[in-house]
């Protein structure tokens, strides 16, 4: 369901930072928009030095670019509020200023993500459709 990817320089995050920031996306991810915390997936993609450019520049300071792929549907307040929260734990468990944490939500429609071997239940509709799951996906969802 919602997927986050952080796009990060080489060896800027320890893999306790990022399982703190994997731990805390989803949390924020899960009282903004009220989805269980097991729908919430984070990547971390390490970029070598040269491989990302500003202004058809290489970057010079170690900057976090995160994208969160998201359900469509929720407000304009939900959303603001994510990325603020998102943006600011980022900054605090990264030790990087907010400056450098730049975060960009998309929205997909429901009816056009599938998992689970099903379309997206609609924002508000989780419960109902992990109800119809069968047992065994339904342990999966609940693992957190």
């Amino acid at each position: 369901m919602p997927t986050y990817t952080l796009m990060i320089p080489e060896d800027i995050l320890s893999e306790e930072q990022k399982a703190v920031l994997a731990r805390e996306i989803t949390r924020l991810h899960s009282e903004a928009t009220g989805a269980p915390r097991g729908f919430a997936q984070v990547f971390f993609h390490e970029l070598p030095r040269g491989d990302h450019f500003v202004g058809g520049v290489a970057a010079q300071h170690g900057q976090i670019f995160v994208r969160g792929e998201i359900r469509a549907g929720r407000s304009r307040e939900v959303k603001r509020r994510l990325i603020v929260s998102i943006q600011q734990e980022t900054s605090r468990i990264s030790e990087l200023p907010q400056a450098n944490v730049w975060v960009y939500l998309h929205e997909l429609p429901s009816s056009q993500m599938a998992e689970l071997g099903r379309i997206l239940p609609e924002p508000g509709e989780e419960a109902a459709w992990i109800a119809a799951l069968p047992p065994e996906e339904q342990a999966r969802l609940h693992h957190t």
